[in-house]
C-alpha cells in the first residue's frame, strides 16, 4: 500500500490558506501554449523547452510515493500521488535543490539534506551562506517513515518531526513542534525561520516568491502545479512538502523483519533470514529501545526528552523556548530509519558512530535532573543498559538494517539541474 502522509505522522495538517483549493478541478489556463491540457502529467513541448534550458528532466512527470509495509497498519491511505501533486513535488524538487533559495546563491535545501545520506548531512555543524556554520545538526528528512501520511482527502502532506500531543502534561512531551528544540508550531513557521536564518539561506520567503516569479524556468513550473501563474509563498512549501512527501524510507532489511516477526515468525525462521546478531539486536531493540523509539520506527512515543548527554548543556534545547526549566537538555527525539546513513548523531552531532550511540545508552548516562523517565530504573538512578561487547555489536547490526535501498540513488529524488 502506499499512503500519502500521515508524517509525518508526520504529521502535520500544514496550515496554509493555500490548502483550501483544489488544484484539479481548476480551469486550465485557456490558450496558454505553456500549460499543456491534454496531458497534465506532461509539459508542452514549448514548456519543455523552457525548462529544459536548465533542468535535466523527462518531458513525463513521474514522481512516485513510497511503498509502505503491509504490517503497518493503516487508517486512510492513498494509494498514489494525485496529478496535481505530482506536479507539485516536480516544483519542490527544483526548489529543494535550487541555490537562488538563499539570498547568497550559495545554499539550497539540498545543501544540508543530501539525498545519499538519507537527506541529512555527514557533518556535526552544516556549512551555510558566507562560511558561516549551523548551530545543530541536520535532520534527515528520509529518516522519517513513509507510511506517516496525511488524511487521502487533505490537500497538504504532513509535513515535518511529529509526535502526538502528549497524554498528559509531561514536561518532557510536546506536541507537533519543529526543530531540535522544537520552537516552531508548524511547518509554515520552520520554513519562514530557516529560509529568513542570516545562517542558513538568509532570505525573505515573501521576497523569494517575488524573485522567482521573474523566472522563465518558474513562471513555466508554477503554471504546471498549480494553474496560475504567481507563485507565493504558500505554494513554495506546499511543493517542498509534495516533494518531501515521495522521500522514502521503508524498503529496508529493518521492515521485512518486523513483517516476519509481526506474523508471528519463530527464531529459527528469523534465523533463516537473518543473522544471530541482527536477530539479537531487535531484542535489544524492543526491550530497550522502542519505549521511545516504537517498534515499527513510527513516530517516536517520547516527543521530546533530555537524554543524559551532559550534566550541564550548554545548548540547552526546550528549556529556554518553553520556558520551563524542566525542559533544560531536553530535544526532540530523532527517527531512527536510515541510522546508517545519517551520522553524525544527536543534536549536536557528538557521536561519530553508531557504536559511540549505544556505547551512550550502555554506559555513558548522565544523572542530569531532567533526564527522561525511560531512562531511570525504579530507585531514580539512571538506566545505564551495560551491555556486553556482543550485545552492543548486535544493537549496531539491527540499527544498520534500517537503511534504505531505494533512497540514496532515486532519480526522483535527485537534482534535476544541469550543473
Amino acid at each position: 500500500m502506499t499512503p500519502r502522509y500521515s508524517w509525518l505522522a508526520a504529521t502535520l495538517l500544514l496550515a496554509l490558506s493555500a490548502c483550501s483549493i483544489d488544484y484539479d478541478v481548476l480551469d486550465p489556463l485557456v490558450d496558454d501554449p505553456l500549460d499543456n491540457i491534454n496531458n497534465p502529467l506532461s509539459f508542452s513541448d514549448e514548456a519543455y523547452a523552457v525548462i529544459s534550458q536548465e533542468l535535466d528532466i523527462a518531458q513525463e512527470i513521474m514522481m512516485p510515493l513510497p511503498v509502505v509495509p503491509a504490517y503497518v497498519s493503516q487508517l486512510d491511505m492513498a494509494q498514489e500521488l494525485t496529478e496535481s501533486q505530482m506536479r507539485r513535488a516536480l516544483l519542490g524538487r527544483v526548489l529543494f535543490y535550487d541555490t537562488r533559495l538563499s539570498a547568497t546563491g550559495e545554499t539550497s535545501c539540498a545543501s544540508c539534506h543530501q539525498q545519499r545520506f538519507a537527506f541529512g548531512d555527514n557533518v556535526a555543524l552544516s556549512k551555510g551562506i558566507a562560511g558561516a556554520e549551523t548551530d545543530r545538526n541536520s535532520f534527515a528528512l528520509a529518516a522519517v517513515p513513509s507510511f506517516l501520511t496525511a488524511p487521502s482527502n487533505s490537500q497538504l502532506p504532513v509535513v515535518g518531526y511529529y509526535s502526538p500531543p502528549p497524554p498528559n502534561d509531561d514536561p518532557a512531551a510536546s506536541a507537533a513542534k519543529f526543530f531540535w528544540d522544537a520552537r516552531a508550531d508548524n511547518i509554515v513557521q520552520q520554513a519562514r525561520e530557516t529560509m529568513q536564518n542570516p545562517v542558513e539561506m538568509g532570505i525573505d520567503i515573501d521576497e523569494l516568491a517575488t524573485r522567482l516569479n521573474r523566472e522563465p524556468l518558474y513562471q513555466t513550473l508554477t503554471r504546471k502545479a498549480f494553474r496560475t501563474h504567481e507563485l507565493s509563498a504558500g505554494h513554495i512549501i506546499q511543493a517542498i512538502g509534495d516533494f518531501m512527501t515521495t522521500m522514502s524510507s521503508t524498503d529496508t532489511r529493518f521492515d521485512e523483519f518486523r513483517a516476519l516477526e509481526t506474523a508471528g515468525a519463530t527464531e529459527a525462521e528469523l534465523l533463516a533470514e537473518f543473522t544471530a546478531a541482527e536477530v539479537r539486536g531487535g531484542a535489544l531493540y524492543a526491550a530497550n529501545c522502542a519505549s521511545c523509539h516504537h517498534e515499527n520506527m513510527r513516530q517516536p512515543r517520547v516527543s521530546l526528552a533530555n537524554n543524559g548527554l551532559d550534566l550541564v548543556y550548554d545548548d540547552k534545547g526546550n528549556g529556554p523556548v518553553s520556558g520551563r526549566a524542566n525542559r533544560n537538555g531536553a530535544f526532540k527525539t530523532p527517527f531512527l530509519r536510515n541510522a546508517p546513513l545519517t551520522a553524525p548523531y544527536m543534536h549536536d552531532g557528538r557521536f561519530a558512530t553508531l557504536r559511540q550511540v549505544v556505547d551512550h545508552y550502555s554506559d555513558g548516562l548522565q544523572d542530569h535532573p531532567n533526564l527522561h523517565a525511560n531512562l531511570r530504573n525504579t530507585d531514580g538512578t539512571p538506566r545505564n543498559l551495560r551491555l556486553s561487547e556482543d550485545d552492543k555489536a548486535a544493537l549496531v547490526a539491527f540499527l544498520e538494517m534500517t537503511a534504505d535501498r531505494t533512497t540514496p540513488t532515486a532519480e526522483h529524488l535527485s537534482d534535476p539541474f544541469r550543473r
